[in-house]
């Protein structure tokens, strides 16, 4: 039971913060928290992590190695995020973690609010209401019931549905539907009708 113990305690503990260390100014570009900082480093590298992609590139093409320095180790995931958040608020303060785009968890920038026109609001309202009304399902449900009956055409050929009729004829299902509803007297030679009507 001890031994579980303190495995547990052990594994709780095995957070550390790391630096990523400009090679050519040994300015702290990025400051990060990982349980396995070999296999974090190892994923910056590959280009995982979208805001140091082009910090990577950049050194890989003048042939520098990025710095990788452990500041930190034997944190809690708890105690991990708060120094992380404190470390990275400090050196944005004097400059450095530019490549940083969140501080904890919370990101630095907000993404733009897109205002919407006055017809896509009223659009958006009229379809929330259709929702909760039922009447978009009800439609749906019609749609999809029709779609499901059989076609007939001129040579007295029987379609279970209009997807098997694209696929028997060769026709496109837009214009199948559109010589059953009357918009098209025919396509690519075929007159369709429901088998019903």
């Amino acid at each position: 039971m001890k031994r579980i113990f303190s495995a547990l305690i052990a594994d709780e503990f095995q957070y550390c913060i790391y630096e990523l260390i400009c090679p050519e100014t040994m300015a702290i570009m990025y400051v990060g928290m990982s349980k396995n900082p070999q296999a974090r480093f190892r994923a910056h590298q590959k280009g995982d992590e979208k805001s140091t992609i082009a910090f990577f590139k950049k050194n890989k093409l003048n042939k520098r190695k990025v710095v990788f320095k452990i500041r930190m180790w034997g944190l809690s995931k708890s105690e991990a995020i708060q120094k992380e958040s404190e470390i990275i608020e400090h050196y944005k303060g004097i400059g450095m973690c530019s490549l940083n785009t969140y501080i904890g968890h919370t990101p630095l920038t907000k993404k733009p609010e897109i205002k919407l026109l006055p017809r896509q609001v009223k659009m958006k309202a009229t379809r929330r209401a259709q929702c909760q009304s039922g009447a978009e399902k009800n439609r749906l449900a019609g749609y999809n019931e029709s779609r499901k009956k059989a076609i007939v055409d001129q040579f007295g050929n029987t379609y279970e549905s209009i997807r098997d009729c694209e696929r028997k004829t060769g026709c496109h299902r837009p214009s199948i539907g559109k010589v059953l509803r009357g918009e098209y007297q025919q396509t690519n030679g075929y007159v369709f009708r429901r088998a019903n009507a």
